[in-house]
């Protein structure tokens, strides 16, 4: 089986803490590889809420109005990794399955190490 090595948060309850688990996922053939620069270039647009999740590029602006948590929480994570707050919310199945349609592509796999090395130096 062909897949990619990826890093996906994960919160293990039993330490109650948040980890960086490699998970084996399938190629996504159809999925937009995409560099932290490219992805600095969608963030200028401040019309746009571009965030990173587990990896993963989505540009969430038509969603801003509908989120049930406000779009103001969605905002203070453009251009970032939001990653641990997203599963920090425990979000269902079903929100899970409604953000592929806001998926613009994955991170470039030098970039997901840099930003797993960035977010293990992170303080906040």
């Amino acid at each position: 089986m062909k897949g990619k090595l990826f890093f996906q948060r994960s919160t293990l309850s039993l330490f109650a803490s948040s980890h960086l688990w490699p998970t084996l996922m399938e190629n996504d053939t159809d999925s937009k590889i995409l560099t932290m620069a490219e992805v600095r270039e969608l963030v200028q647009d401040n019309n746009k809420c571009i965030v990173i999740i587990n990896n993963r590029v989505y540009n969430v602006t038509p969603f801003l109005t509908a989120h049930p948590g406000g779009q103001q929480i969605l905002r203070q994570h453009h251009g970032k990794d939001a990653s641990v707050p997203f599963e920090n919310n425990k979000h269902s199945k079903y929100a899970r399955k409604k953000m592929k349609q806001y998926e613009i592509g994955q991170l470039h796999s030098d970039d997901i190490q840099a930003l797993v090395k960035h977010d293990s130096n992170r303080t906040d």
